[in-house]
Formats: structure tokens, C-alpha cells, sequence
């Protein structure tokens, strides 16, 4: 009866306040900064690293292998600042901008207003796109707009994950938006790099 209370509780819990973490969530902090001409808060930086988590979290098809991540994004903070007013670094427009921004020393993700131009970040999609990070590094570029499986996917490659496109539900898509799958594998990435801690049990 104890155990069943505890449940309900921490269910209404989670229906109140939108998510709870697990006891047993692997923390992986992640350390912020922005252009100083993109405007973005401590709060929204809070709450695209918590979406991200939620995707993680979430297991919507067992027969594809996804499963729910324990695994919990949290902002490092306080968000720090670079670049100088009107550089035009906060709106990237070609790759050696692009390089530039992302190998600064400091934070692991650089938030810029937007990434614009051609073949950038080794694809070859042209007009813009929302991030690019380093596989296997601690350097990621996010546009200030990017979706909330954008991030994951980024903090996915830094954890060493390539692309895998056999579904354009999965987290690690090279393009697809909205995505949410994760297997077994990624997960113990996204947790510590090789780990083999495993999925949620609820």
C-alpha cells in the first residue's frame, strides 16, 4: 500500500509540475553561453534542456528498440557571455565562422541567434539549420531557437554518437525534426560515454 501511494504521488506529482526526475537519473551537467547579442534567458535555457530530457524519457514504440533514457540534461550555470556587440558572430554564415565559434574555450554549448549558409558543419543542406557539434569533443553550436531533440542530438554526438537514419523518429536522424527514440546503446552514451547503466524501469 506504501509503494502504491508513493506511485500515485510522485504520478500527480508529475502531472502537476510536467516532469519529475528519477532517483536513479545519470546528471549530466552542461555548461551555457550566448552571444552577447543573443537574447536568451537562464529560464528558457532551463526548459530546452528539461524538454530534452523529456524526449529522452520518453518510449513510445517497444519493437524499435527505443527505450526510456535515464538521463537528466541540466544547465551548469550561470550562462556566460562572448564575442563582442555587432561582430556578427551570433548569426553564423559560413564554415570558418562557424569552426571559429564553435572551438572558443570556455562553455560546451554556444548559443548564437541563428546558422545560416551553405554546406556548413559537413552537411549539404543549404539555407539554415539549427546546430553542429563535434563527435566525441565538448564543443556544440545551437542556434537560440533550435528544438528541444536538437539539443539532445548535439549533446548525442559530443557523447560520440554518429547519425543512424533508419527512422526519422530517432533522436541521432540526421535531419528529421520532432524526434524522440533512443536505444540502449545511445542511452548508456548520453549517460557517461559507455556506460552500462541501462533504461529507466518506469
Amino acid at each position: 500500500m506504501l509503494k502504491l501511494s508513493v506511485l500515485w504521488l510522485t504520478i500527480a506529482i508529475s502531472v502537476v509540475v510536467g516532469f519529475t526526475w528519477a532517483a536513479d537519473d545519470i546528471a549530466q551537467s552542461i555548461s551555457v553561453s550566448r552571444h552577447v547579442d543573443t537574447v536568451i534567458t537562464e529560464a528558457q535555457v532551463d526548459n530546452k534542456l528539461a524538454a530534452a530530457t523529456r524526449r529522452l524519457r520518453l518510449r513510445e514504440d517497444e519493437t524499435s528498440g527505443d527505450i526510456r533514457c535515464c538521463v537528466h540534461l541540466r544547465l551548469a550555470k550561470p550562462i556566460a557571455a562572448f564575442g563582442k556587440s555587432n561582430d556578427h558572430d551570433d548569426v553564423i554564415q559560413d564554415e570558418t565562422q562557424l569552426r571559429r565559434v564553435l572551438m572558443l574555450p570556455g562553455a560546451r554549448i554556444k548559443l548564437v541567434t541563428a546558422i545560416q549558409g551553405v554546406h556548413l558543419c559537413g552537411t549539404k543542406n543549404i539555407g539554415s539549420f539549427e546546430g553542429c557539434a563535434e563527435i566525441g569533443g565538448k564543443n556544440i553550436v545551437l542556434a537560440m531557437g533550435a528544438p528541444s531533440d536538437v539539443w539532445a542530438h548535439e549533446f548525442g554526438h559530443n557523447q560520440g554518437l554518429p547519425h543512424r537514419n533508419t527512422s526519422t523518429d530517432l533522436i541521432m536522424h540526421e535531419s528529421a525534426f520532432g524526434t524522440h527514440e533512443i536505444d540502449v546503446k545511445e542511452c548508456s552514451r548520453f549517460q557517461d560515454k559507455g556506460a552500462t547503466i541501462g533504461p529507466c524501469p518506469f
